[in-house]
């Protein structure tokens, strides 16, 4: 089986280890934003999946970041520390943006994707 990959929500430390035991080093592993939850566990998450020897691969929800200095700061983050290099941009599951970015593309068009070293983007397109 070739081109797969896992999505992970909130997984915890032992979770994590645990794939060890059963996915190849390298495997892709989307890790999902929560609406209400800080974009620590992104960061977090990325960082032990990276550890784990796994590509982690950050969902970046356009409407949880209340401004552009938050969505910077989580940016720094999933790069230094968990050397991240490609994201899968989305809307997010917020009616209402928390800040200014309402899509993906308002994310794209920003730069900072690019500013943060960010090489590769996926974009999620439903319900459109």
């Amino acid at each position: 089986m070739r081109g797969w990959s896992l999505e992970a929500t909130l997984p915890k430390p032992a979770e994590i280890e645990a794939l060890k035991e059963t996915l190849p080093p390298g495997t892709h592993i989307f890790v999902s934003a929560i609406p209400n939850e800080s974009h620590a566990h992104l960061i977090e998450s990325s960082i032990l999946m990276r550890r784990a020897g796994f590509e982690p691969i950050p969902h970046i929800a356009a409407r949880n970041h209340a401004d552009q200095a938050t969505l910077e700061d989580m940016l720094s983050g999933i790069r230094s520390e968990a050397n991240v290099s490609r994201v899968l941009v989305i809307g997010g599951d917020r009616d209402k943006p928390a800040g200014p970015y309402w899509d993906a593309l308002s994310v794209i068009e920003s730069g900072l994707l690019q500013a943060h070293g960010i090489k590769e983007i996926g974009i999620g397109s439903y319900p459109d």
